[in-house]
């Protein structure tokens, strides 16, 4: 009985009358105002990459080879 009550709770506070879609440009539209700009593009310098590179190569270890069966 609960279970149904509750199901029929659920019914009445979303049926179609309980909201509308109305004004969603407004609230777009202040979201997009309020909404920061993304960061300016910008092109990785050529040594960073370098050095992270060789950075990486030097922490690597090569894995241990299989010894035959």
């Amino acid at each position: 009985v609960r279970t149904r009550l509750a199901g029929a709770a659920l019914v009445r506070e979303s049926g179609p009358d309980t909201f509308t879609l109305s004004g969603t440009e407004t609230f777009a539209e202040s979201a997009k105002q309020a909404a920061a700009p993304p960061p300016p593009v910008t092109t990785p310098g050529g040594l960073d990459t370098e050095a992270f590179a060789a950075g990486a190569k030097a922490k690597v270890t090569p894995p241990p080879r299989r010894r035959p069966r």
